[in-house]
């Protein structure tokens, strides 16, 4: 009859006996490490996203520098068309402008989260888990999925602009330059 009542108290000491951060330990560090995939794909993707633009700008500035629409010998029709070319391309830099912007603002909130974690971490080795912890790993976790999700929509977008730069607009710099040549 002793050992009926031995297993049970046996059980509730055992996991009486996990402290409140061990029970958090695993979560806390899975969002670290998701915090850091997170910054990294943030990081890259403004660095990639800088670059598109200075490569657009030069690019940009190289090809309309040198052409001037009165100067070639072009239809109306050509000439038209050069000008929306130019829309389509300013187009194509804006979107990347658009891009660096959020991205810069959202690196701001990636850093202010991961200040977030590390207090985390620091409770942890301090034994000194917050109450609201459940409340903090959920926001955390949220805001890394859809952090994550919305980079890979940019890149996604960025993607795009490239390959529709590509296919629409090289075309009509060849044309472009054929003609003044």
């Amino acid at each position: 009859m002793n050992r009926i009542y031995l297993v049970p108290l046996l059980f509730v000491l055992v996991f009486s006996s996990c402290s409140k951060a061990d029970r958090y330990r695993t979560q806390i560090e899975e969002i670290g490490d998701k915090w850091e995939t997170l910054a990294s794909d943030a990081t890259n993707l403004s660095i990639n996203t800088s670059e598109n633009i200075k490569t657009w700008q030069t690019n940009y500035q190289n090809l309309f520098s040198s052409f001037d629409s009165e100067e070639i010998s072009m239809s109306e029709e050509e000439k038209s068309k050069l000008d929306q070319f130019k829309i389509t391309c300013l187009g194509h830099g804006d979107v990347y402008v658009e891009i660096q912007e959020v991205m810069d603002s959202r690196i701001k909130e990636i850093e202010a989260k991961g200040i977030e974690i590390q207090e985390l971490m620091l409770a942890l080795e301090g034994d000194a888990i917050p109450d609201d912890i459940d409340s903090q790993i959920k926001g955390l976790t949220d805001f890394i999925d859809s952090t994550e999700v919305s980079i890979h929509e940019y890149e996604q977008i960025t993607s795009n602009t490239q390959k529709e730069c590509i296919s629409n607009c090289m075309p009509l710099v060849e044309k472009l330059k054929r003609a003044t040549q």
